[in-house]
C-alpha cells in the first residue's frame, strides 16, 4: 500500500490564527505531531484514507469533539488546511431554533457577546441515557445578578441537552428538574470561547 508525506496547518476559526505548538493525535492510528511556531505540521508515511484530529488541549479537544477536523490523504496529496469550527459553526450546529427562556416569568434574550451552550450528558448510573429522544427536560439556571432564567430543551439519543443561550465568563447554579422536582444540580463557568461539557448522573 503507498503512503504519503502530510503537510499542513491547523488553525483556530474562533480567533482565525494558528493553532501552534499543540499535540495533534489521528485518532485510531500510531500518529501523532506537535505544530510548529506557524501552526504547521508533518506526518510522514501516511496510508490512503479520511482521518479526523484529536487534540490535547481541553477547550480546543471539546470543539473537536463536537465537530471533528478531517483531513485526506490520496495520490493527490497537496498540502491541508485543517480548522476548528467556528464559534457560529457551533452555535448553528447545537442551537438550530432560539431556545426558549425566561427571567421572571418574561421571554429573553442575552446580548450576542454573552451568548455560550452548556451541553448536559444525563445518564444513569449505568452509563445508558436516561432521557428518550424527544423528552422534555427543564433546566433552570440561577445567577447572582439577575433573575433566574428556565429553559425547557429536548434530549438526543444519547441522553444528550444542549443548553443554548447562556452568560459566560459568570457562575450558574444549575438544577435539572424532571416533573418539577430538582434531581441534580450544579455549579458552572461557561468560559469565554462560549462552550462547556458537563456530565450529569442520575441519583
Amino acid at each position: 500500500m503507498p503512503r504519503y508525506t502530510v503537510r499542513g496547518v491547523v488553525f483556530d476559526s474562533l480567533k482565525m490564527r494558528p493553532l501552534t505548538n499543540t499535540f495533534l493525535n489521528v485518532p485510531g492510528t500510531p500518529f501523532s505531531v506537535v505544530t510548529d511556531s506557524t501552526g504547521a505540521f508533518i506526518i510522514d508515511s501516511v496510508p490512503p484514507g479520511t482521518y479526523t484530529l484529536e487534540f490535547d488541549e481541553p477547550g480546543l479537544r471539546y470543539r473537536a469533539e463536537l465537530m471533528p477536523p478531517s483531513f485526506r490523504v490520496d495520490s493527490t496529496q497537496t498540502p491541508v488546511a485543517v480548522g476548528l469550527a467556528s464559534r457560529q459553526t457551533l452555535l448553528r450546529a447545537l442551537c438550530p431554533a432560539d431556545p426558549t427562556l425566561s427571567a421572571g416569568g418574561r421571554r429573553t434574550r442575552l446580548p450576542p457577546h454573552e451568548l455560550g451552550v452548556l451541553q448536559l450528558t444525563l445518564t444513569n448510573p449505568d452509563g445508558t441515557a436516561w432521557v428518550s429522544p424527544g423528552d422534555q427536560i427543564e433546566i433552570v439556571f440561577e445567577l447572582p445578578w439577575r433573575d433566574a432564567i428556565r429553559g425547557k430543551y429536548r434530549g438526543d439519543d444519547d441522553g444528550i441537552v444542549n443548553a443554548c443561550g447562556l452568560p459566560t465568563g459568570v457562575p450558574l447554579d444549575v438544577y435539572v428538574l424532571l416533573e418539577n422536582s430538582a434531581i441534580h444540580s450544579l455549579t458552572v463557568i461557561i468560559p469565554q470561547d462560549g462552550f462547556l461539557r458537563a456530565d450529569v448522573v442520575r441519583p
